[in-house]
């Protein structure tokens, strides 16, 4: 993967009814939490596109110096509280970068840095971890 993934525990963010009966994977919430997430990172500079629902949670486009990157939240809606979340960040290659070795993601990357910043200072997240 050319991204990171941060996970953590919530008792928070959840899913509004309208998101819940929408979303095609009924035990994979997260709309919630891309929509506060997407919403800090605009606050941020950050130029985000509109969330949408895939199986595997809520998910968005970010564009940073001339990089683009795709943005899934997801929450595990499995009855038990806390739940489990993940935000997955993988910044988006084209083929000849992919052949050359080139626009690769690395540890200093500033949306990680935003991100981290963003779930580490949200009361509703506990123990994050970054992979």
């Amino acid at each position: 993967m050319n991204g990171t993934v941060f996970s953590f525990t919530t008792s928070g963010f959840v899913d509004t009814d309208d998101a819940q009966t929408m979303r095609p994977n009924e035990n994979v919430g997260g709309d919630a939490l891309a929509q506060w997430l997407s919403g800090v990172l605009k606050e941020a500079g950050f130029k985000v596109t509109e969330t949408w629902l895939e199986d595997h949670g809520s998910v968005f486009t970010v564009t940073n110096d001339g990089r683009t990157y795709l943005c899934a939240c997801s929450i595990e809606e499995d009855g038990s509280d806390p739940r489990e979340g993940h935000v997955a960040l993988e910044l988006k290659q084209g083929f000849l970068d992919r052949l050359r070795g080139r626009n690769i993601f690395d540890a200093t990357d500033a949306l990680a840095a935003a991100i981290h910043k963003a779930l580490d200072h949200s009361p509703a997240i506990t123990g994050l971890e970054r992979a």
